[in-house]
């Protein structure tokens, strides 16, 4: 049986300590661990989320605490998976963008704009998987005192995704020997008193060949309290500029991807005029900072699974150039 949906954080499945909040430097035997050992600027970036660790620690329950350590320690994975095949500069740039995402969520900070107008915590969902159970591994965000009709409509989709989870046994007895995993992030993009832009990331392994993710946004206006529409912001006219726009962008990446020779779109039967117009039409494919927007396409979406995800960036004074008036852009 689900916990019940008034409660945020979830009792843990299983017993886990406390990971360490910092390591020593004398110890570190991972690629990642001696190349923070070695910058103080990874040093200072890995202290600093450490503190926000037990910031968030120090206020938690017992069973939040367990939630919290499993949580930190999948990070910590995650974050040699991500980062340990680099070299040099993109190494460390990797360390640090990983390090200072998870610092961010943990303080419920963005990572741009001056802030929402009430403060934000993170949430975390941990189910270790098994042949009978998804493995779920959710790190969330909640306003911890919504204020607003804004701040309440964010709260409920993210008690949404966590009522959905697949915490009951799969029961699917052809994935009997696999382990199936469910895994959902959060990032605040940009936040202000106006406008509220998190970035969802997910990824998903349902027993195919191999799992599949993406990220859907939520976009709120805060002053009226709803989810934004590419509507809202855009004329029909510019919808269709920024569309033409978003084809080129792609048409660009497509034939870096097939550089042996000239990208030819009508041969490419992944590619469909109409799924960039979809994803420039739906403002959850929208992710919105200070300086710029992107729209991300899901893998599949317009290109093979090899060719990796494909996204169209524009600039943010050219957008608001664009959009209609008193449109809560940054």
């Amino acid at each position: 049986m689900k916990t019940p949906a008034s409660i945020w954080f979830f009792s843990a499945l299983i017993a886990v300590p406390s990971p360490a909040l910092a390591f020593d430097c004398s110890k570190a035997a991972t690629k990642v661990e001696t190349t923070i050992c070695a910058d103080a600027n990874l040093i200072e970036a890995d202290a600093d989320m450490a503190k926000a660790y037990a910031s968030v620690r120090e206020t938690s329950t017992a069973a939040e605490k367990k939630m919290l350590a499993l949580s930190q320690r999948r990070w910590i994975e995650q974050r040699e998976n991500a980062c340990a095949y680099g070299e040099e500069t993109e190494l460390a740039s990797c360390i640090f963008k990983e390090t200072n995402g998870r610092r961010l969520l943990l303080l419920g900070a963005p990572e741009s704009g001056p802030g929402a107008a009430s403060p934000l915590v993170p949430v975390f969902l941990q189910q270790v998987g098994t042949s009978k159970i998804y493995d779920v591994d959710y790190a969330l965000l909640r306003f911890a005192n919504p204020q607003n009709a804004g701040e309440k409509l964010f709260n409920a989709q993210t008690r949404k995704i966590l009522n959905e989870a697949p915490l009951e046994p799969q029961g699917q007895d052809e994935f009997e020997d696999r382990v199936l995993t469910r895994e959902e992030t959060f990032a605040i993009s940009y936040a202000s008193p106006v406008l509220l832009s998190v970035a969802d990331s997910f990824y998903s392994n349902d027993g195919g060949a191999h799992g599949n993710g993406g990220v859907s946004n939520i976009n709120i206006d805060m002053r009226s309290g709803k989810e934004i529409k590419t509507s809202d912001v855009f004329a029909s006219d510019t919808i269709k500029t920024l569309t033409f726009e978003c084809r080129e962008q792609i048409l660009q990446h497509k034939q870096v991807n097939d550089s042996a020779e000239k990208y030819v779109p009508e041969e490419d039967a992944n590619f469909q005029e109409s799924t960039i117009a979809d994803h420039i039409n739906d403002f959850r494919r929208w992710t919105i900072s200070t300086d710029k927007a992107i729209v991300t396409f899901d893998s599949y979406a317009i290109g093979s699974y090899a060719e990796g995800p494909y996204e169209c960036e524009f600039d943010m004074p050219k957008l608001k150039a664009l959009a209609k008036p008193d449109v809560p852009l940054p």
